[in-house]
This record gives structure tokens, C-alpha cells and sequence, in this order.
């Protein structure tokens, strides 16, 4: 089961030698309707460490984006740190160029992004706390957190229904969640169903 998040945004800690790929993420991130801070938002004339510990402490995932610049930085190394000792949360680290896991973060689980960058960002969407996702009836998340495509596929079944409801809300949000489901789950099959509720509404 998926975390309810406390805190307003997504922390991303990076290099800025990263930030055409950071940029990306955050902008895929917000269009999960994950908020998301980056150290490009501090006010001009703030005091730069104080914004970006107030920042951490009010983040509900920390995201380090690992790479030989941001490993070799010693602003990622700080604000790491400090995530890593004052956030009861998860770390979430992201590997964009290979290199050696710094110290800090042995034994922490990390989304590799060498790869396939749809199916290693539907990996970090699933294990991201629920902060922004849009709610629906109470019985379809945890057949939307299941591990079994099956359940999946059943819930695309009844998000359709309902983003073609006359509830407005309900089918902002179906129609939302179905967005993401046809981009970044898991399973073909559940990718493939979701997508047929829009190849529908263009026949």
C-alpha cells in the first residue's frame, strides 16, 4: 500500500550539469499532478540554505538525481544528508548516468533511468506517497495499488465508466488517472486497455 504524503512537494536534488534531464522529470512529475521543488524557484534576494532546508522539511519525497556531477557535488551531498537524517520518509534516487553508489546511499533502493524512461518512471510513480493523484471512490484505490494486473484491468473497467459519468469531478479525475494508466503502468495489457477509452472517444 501506497503512503499518504505530508509535506507539498517533491524535493529534486540535482546537478545542474542534469537539468535537461531534472526538468523533465519534474515536468512529467507535475503532470502526474505531483508538485514539485527545484532550487530554480528560490525568490530572488531569499537566503539560498534557508530556502532549501525549509523546502526539504516541507517535501514529501525527497528525489536525488544520481549521476558523476551530482555524486561530485557538495550541495546534492548536503542537502542529501540532511533529507536523509531529518525526513522520516523515503529517499527516492534516481540513477541518469552511471556511477558508483555514493556511501551515503548503499542499501537504498534506486529507479534506474539508463533505460526505458516511461517504464522507469512508472516505476517511480508507484512507489511515490498518493499526494496529488486524484481521488476517486474509496474501493478503487487498492485495486489500483494492486500488484495484480487482473485487479488493474478491472479498475480501467470502472475508471471508464466513471470518466463518462455525469458526476464532472469524478470524471475529471477518471479521466486523469486513465491518462496516466495508459502512459505508465506496469502491464501492457492494463497500458492497452486504458488507452482504448481514448481511441473510443475518437471513433
Amino acid at each position: 500500500m501506497v503512503a499518504e504524503s505530508e509535506g507539498r512537494h517533491i524535493f529534486i536534488s540535482y546537478s545542474h550539469e542534469d537539468k535537461a534531464f531534472t526538468f523533465r522529470l519534474a515536468e512529467d512529475l507535475k503532470n502526474a499532478e505531483h508538485p514539485v521543488w527545484l532550487d530554480k524557484d528560490i525568490q530572488i534576494g531569499s537566503e539560498w540554505t534557508d530556502e532549501v532546508q525549509a523546502a526539504i522539511d516541507d517535501c514529501y519525497a525527497f528525489v536525488v538525481i544520481l549521476s558523476p556531477d551530482s555524486v561530485g557535488s557538495s550541495w546534492v551531498r548536503k542537502e542529501s544528508l540532511y533529507a536523509i537524517d531529518e525526513k522520516s520518509g523515503p529517499i527516492y534516487p534516481i540513477m541518469y548516468r552511471k556511477v558508483k553508489l555514493p556511501l551515503w546511499l548503499r542499501g537504498v533502493q534506486h529507479v534506474d533511468f539508463q533505460g526505458d524512461y516511461n517504464m522507469a518512471f512508472a516505476r517511480l510513480l508507484s512507489g511515490l506517497p498518493r499526494q496529488a493523484l486524484p481521488h476517486l471512490p474509496e474501493y478503487l484505490e487498492p485495486m489500483l495499488e494492486s500488484a495484480n494486473p487482473t485487479d488493474r484491468r478491472m479498475a480501467v473497467v470502472d475508471l471508464k465508466r466513471i470518466a463518462l459519468g455525469n458526476h464532472p469531478d469524478f470524471a475529471r479525475r477518471a479521466r486523469k488517472r486513465l491518462e496516466l494508466l495508459a502512459k505508465y503502468d506496469l502491464d501492457e495489457r492494463v497500458r492497452g486497455t486504458a488507452r482504448d477509452f481514448f481511441g473510443d472517444e475518437e471513433s
